[in-house]
């Protein structure tokens, strides 16, 4: 069986059972084989799906952190149950979709149990991940947790087995989505491990990239024909210089000067933070927002409320909103040059940035998550 991931007609699938939307697990959902946590999913079937006693359909295994979610804190890891975002709204429709294609969908984890992450710890992270997932969902994926370094931990096959086992299904195909593919991947963001390569390969999976699944629908960033004043936050590498160049291409919706002859057509000036002080961009923003009739793009990780105060401050004292653009990325260098220095710039300064991190708030103004 072949799916066509790129479909354009995410947002319009219809649900198989619309009474059941919005579900969430059990209280304690958890069952266990030996070291591996799973929960099972939901299977059901039809004449066309049994062929001399077996259940026969597709399979999509779909790893859970840096694929479906990242740090909310934009950590390397996800550190609680509260610490994740998911990485767009495109991934509720896919899975659904693949669903209503007739796949069976599994997510898969490997986490690791020991003193300073207990396995309540894994349990109450993954479950909070899980029900936000489900909550979303026409139905419940299956979910493989590996909890120690063993057969059940990927690229090792255990967990993929024992689902074989409990399922008692028959793939017709079989497909894994995951963020670890290796060195030879074009992408730095994909080169940090080989783990996804690996047990697709164990498997006999067909290997796609979530960009390749979930990230299809990146579109440029929205542009406005009023003034306003928009303001990049994320951690290093998230691609904030990347939309704040693209903002500064792009046109605002007024483009014929006859309708407003008086003025200029709105356009996007960036204000670069790590070249810049603050009383240099005070000075940049009242030339923008009053001289050239432009909106200022503040670029720089403005990481906690007292550093975006400033600037929010100045866009009230000009009447123009303000839009932040929280970019959401797992904390793995995007361009070639960035992951050149890790892991020693890297890990340090993501650990500084975590460490200080406040989520922008709608008290700020409006907020827009950007992902990948």
């Amino acid at each position: 069986m072949e799916i066509e991931f790129k479909s354009k007609g995410w947002d319009n699938f219809k649900m198989k059972k619309p009474s059941q939307v919005g579900k969430s697990p059990l209280k304690d959902p958890f069952e266990r084989h030996e070291s591996c946590l799973y929960i099972r999913g939901d299977c059901t079937f039809n004449s066309n799906d049994t062929l001399n006693g077996e259940y026969r359909r597709p399979v999509v295994t779909v790893d859970i952190e840096g694929t479906l979610v990242s740090s909310a804190s934009c950590s390397n890891k996800i550190r609680n149950a509260e610490d994740y975002v998911f990485l767009g709204e495109h991934i509720y429709h896919k899975l659904q979709y693949l669903y209503n294609s007739g796949f069976t969908v599994v997510l898969v984890t490997n986490q690791i149990v020991n003193k300073n992450n207990t396995e309540e710890c894994v349990k109450k992270k993954i479950k909070s991940i899980y029900s936000s997932l489900c909550r979303k969902l026409d139905f419940q994926p299956w979910l493989f947790i590996a909890t120690k370094k063993d057969k059940y931990r990927r690229p090792a096959t255990g967990m993929w087995k024992l689902f074989l086992q409990l399922s008692a299904i028959v793939p017709t195909a079989i497909y894994h989505v995951g963020d670890a593919i290796g060195a030879d991947d074009p992408c730095p963001l994909f080169k940090w491990a080989d783990t996804d390569s690996q047990f697709a390969a164990a498997i006999g999976s067909i290997l796609y990239r979530p960009v390749d699944v979930f990230w299809d629908d990146y579109e440029a960033p929205r542009v406005s024909a009023e003034q306003e004043m928009v303001i990049m936050v994320g951690n290093p590498y998230s691609g904030k210089t990347r939309t704040a160049t693209m903002l500064q291409l792009q046109w605002g919706g007024i483009t014929d000067l006859d309708e407003v002859p008086a003025r200029r057509p709105n356009f996007y000036s960036v204000i670069d933070m790590k070249t810049t002080t603050v009383e240099q961009a005070k000075e940049r923003i009242y030339n923008i927002v009053n001289v050239e009739w432009g909106s200022p793009v503040i670029d720089g990780y403005n990481l906690t409320v007292e550093q975006r105060r400033v600037f929010i401050e100045e866009a009230r004292q000009y009447c123009i909103p303000v839009r932040i653009l929280w970019h959401i990325r797992n904390g793995y260098a995007w361009n070639v040059a960035a992951a050149a220095d890790e892991p020693k710039y890297d890990k340090e300064i993501y650990r500084i940035y975590a460490e200080y991190f406040e989520r922008p708030t709608k008290a700020e103004g409006t907020v827009e998550i950007v992902y990948g």
